[in-house]
């Protein structure tokens, strides 16, 4: 079963791309890590899949099934 999904997600920062295209699919039950060196983007994937970016975030879809959400 998904619990994310996320499909064409671009951010850019002051008009300079910081993360193009990404994709992404996790399912229930698995770990996903998200590794790389200081300043490649990691955090603000994370924040842009919180919706926390702010305006440059160019997210095409997000989805979480209702039956994982905790409002």
């Amino acid at each position: 079963m998904t619990v994310l999904r996320i499909s064409n997600l671009s951010i850019s920062f002051q008009g300079n791309p910081v993360l193009r295209n990404i994709n992404a699919t996790l399912s229930a039950g698995s770990r996903t890590g998200i590794v790389g060196p200081n300043g490649c983007g990691k955090t603000t994937l994370l924040k842009a899949i919180v919706g926390s970016a702010g305006r440059d975030v160019h997210l095409r879809e997000a989805s979480y099934p209702d039956s994982h959400r905790k409002d």
